[in-house]
């Protein structure tokens, strides 16, 4: 889609992920237009982000729940206001730094060699971290407003110190 809008939020989001009770098919529509004007690194993140929408909607959905699925029930339940996005706040943004640090190395080749001198000065694990929150931190988020004001800045600092630099070119 070239742009989405959010009757929920009020708003053109980046993306957003829908589902009807009873359907089998979750559905990820993406702005276009917004993700080609943003640096590549954090297009993988939108769509990281709403790819986790999908998945706990499968979780919450399924006939037959696995323990681990049970387990994550417990933990989307326990919300009472923004379930999903606390949810990934509490379960995934460790999993979504890891992912963005191994994308972007070895997928992003080119802008990871760039901003890095060909891999001799690594970024910090902050800066992805940075990023995986970007899309949680402002819907108030109870594991970021946990966070201590010094970790907070570390990560604001490392996004602002990285983020410019990055590019928007995708790999073929």
């Amino acid at each position: 889609m070239n742009t989405v809008f959010s009757e929920e939020r009020d708003m053109y989001v980046n993306g957003q992920t829908r589902y009807t009770t009873g359907q089998e098919i979750i559905y990820i529509d993406i702005s276009t237009d917004k993700l080609s004007t943003m640096p590549a690194i954090a297009a993988a993140r939108t769509l990281i982000h709403e790819y986790i929408h999908a998945d706990i909607f499968r979780k919450l959905n399924t006939k037959y729940p696995t323990d681990g699925e049970l387990d994550f029930k417990k933990t989307f339940e326990k919300y009472e206001t923004e379930k999903h996005h606390n949810t990934m706040a509490d379960l995934y943004v460790n999993s979504m730094k890891n992912v963005l640090k191994d994308f972007h190395k070895n997928v992003l080749e080119g802008d990871y060699n760039y901003l890095t001198n060909n891999g001799t000065n690594p970024l910090p694990d902050s800066f992805y971290e940075a990023l995986a929150w970007q899309g949680l931190k402002q819907h108030n988020v109870k594991a970021y407003t946990d966070l201590s004001d010094s970790r907070k800045t570390e990560l604001t600092n490392s996004l602002n110190t990285y983020y410019h630099a990055t590019t928007k070119n995708c790999p073929n």
